[in-house]
């Protein structure tokens, strides 16, 4: 179920925004992203997905007053991260879709216009995104930003050794990903595997400012999870990866294969 509202005419950019129990970061999220400062017309596409907190109630009070801007999709069950996020996906008009979770935020009012005109200069770029300023919710650790690299560009084999991309900050071409494979629905997480289909398409950029916030806490999805359910994630991940991919990546992801195996095996020994 969606809200029925009248939308955004025309957006340029579709701001994907899914949520679920983030009733303690919603606000400072949605605030974020209305801040942004812009030349273009867009629109936020909010997937609250039945929390069980008051999350949907903010998201309702936020499209009320911002009718023309938030469009909330309002399932009448739990879809699950990647059948929301897929939903969410397909009802993006923009030719630009910027991500950011319900738990993150953006730290400058400037972010979508600096990233939407890299794009705009640059047509052979796929995703753009920044540096994120990592936080712990339960003080364990001192902030930090992720990546710290001069280098800006990067390409598809890059990505698969690494997602350096910050959700919080992607900002990818609309069309690239026109279906989904089936096998997305087996991982522990979509963003890392949205990136790469998006990533056989085109370059990334990163770019040296700090744009956004990712918050770490017990409740997330991938940052609730133990070092060895990391690496069978990964292990997941790659599998699949091997058997979607281009045959000219299947030597890297073997090699990537051996090291997730040999870190299990000390993990067990």
């Amino acid at each position: 179920m969606d809200s029925g509202m009248a939308r955004c005419k025309d957006p340029l950019v579709s701001v994907l925004m899914i949520t679920y129990n983030h009733e303690k970061y919603i606000r400072q999220a949605l605030d974020s992203v209305l801040a942004q400062r812009v030349t273009f017309p867009y629109e936020i596409i909010v997937g609250e997905d039945c929390s069980s907190d008051l999350t949907r109630q903010i998201v309702l009070e936020y499209q009320a007053r911002f009718p023309e801007k938030i469009h909330a999709l309002l399932p009448a069950r739990n879809l699950g991260m990647h059948t929301n996020c897929i939903a969410s996906l397909r009802e993006c008009r923009g030719r630009f879709v910027a991500w950011v979770e319900g738990d993150d935020y953006w730290n400058s009012p400037e972010k979508l216009q600096a990233q939407v005109d890299y794009l705009q200069s640059y047509p052979e770029c796929a995703i753009c995104c920044s540096r994120a300023r990592v936080i712990y919710e339960d003080g364990s650790r001192e902030p930090w930003d992720y990546p710290i690299w001069d280098r800006i560009v990067f390409q598809l084999p890059d990505l698969l050794k690494e997602n350096f991309i910050p959700t919080c900050t992607a900002v990818f071409r609309q069309g690239l990903v026109l279906e989904w494979p089936a096998w997305i629905r087996e991982l522990s997480f979509c963003d890392w595997a949205l990136h790469v289909l998006a990533a056989q398409h085109g370059s990334i950029a990163v770019l040296p400012a700090t744009l956004a916030t990712y918050r770490v806490h017990a409740a997330g999805a991938w940052s609730g999870m133990s070092p060895e359910e990391v690496l069978r994630a990964r292990q997941v991940f790659y599998d699949r990866l091997g058997a979607y991919l281009p045959t000219q990546y299947a030597p890297m992801i073997d090699s990537l294969r051996l090291d997730i195996a040999s870190q299990l095996s000390k993990i067990g020994s």
